[in-house]
């Protein structure tokens, strides 16, 4: 046939959900890169490399702030936010957020919420946004194409573009 799909399935007990915590996760990464760029020469291969480790760095920590860095471009210290899709980055961010107290999560959202509801978590549908109150909706994926698509998505369902970040990588 011609259709080269797969499926692929989210699990609570799989290695990518296993979180020791932001610094522990922080760390494993931190020996990662340090070996990666000293085994790299190449500079092209290095900036990949580098890329690569920012977004393990984001997504693994779950973390909204890394150092002076924040991946969303905002500082969410105090603020109401929602997070846009469940997969293993919302997941961590979601985790980050109870360990550290340092946002409040007031609404978790994605395309697929029956799955995640079949296994015990509390996310909503993708229009449940538009009856939510919050300061942003933070969308919990590092690949840019995938982010934009559901940015648009969220401003069909009628969030506030202003309210609505993506994971930059400018640090």
């Amino acid at each position: 046939i011609d259709n080269h799909s797969y499926h692929y399935r989210q699990r609570e007990d799989s290695m990518l959900k296993g979180h020791e915590g932001v610094e522990t996760e922080l760390e494993k990464i931190r020996i990662l890169e340090e070996y990666m760029l000293k085994a790299l020469k190449n500079e092209s291969s290095r900036k990949q490399a580098e890329d690569f480790l920012m977004a393990n760095k984001i997504m693994r920590s779950g973390a909204t702030r890394l150092g002076n860095y924040l991946p969303f471009g905002i500082d969410l210290k105090g603020k109401r936010v929602v997070i846009a899709l469940a997969g293993t980055y919302g997941q961590m961010i979601r985790q980050y957020a109870k360990e550290t107290g340092e946002f409040e999560v007031v609404g978790w959202i994605d395309d697929d919420y029956w799955e995640y509801r079949r296994l015990g978590m509390d996310v909503d549908p993708m229009g449940a946004v538009a009856d939510m109150e919050f300061d942003y909706v933070i969308i919990a994926k590092v690949e840019p194409d995938e982010a934009r698509r559901v940015k648009k998505l969220l401003l069909e369902k009628k969030a506030d573009d202003g309210k609505i970040r993506l994971v930059s990588y400018n640090r």
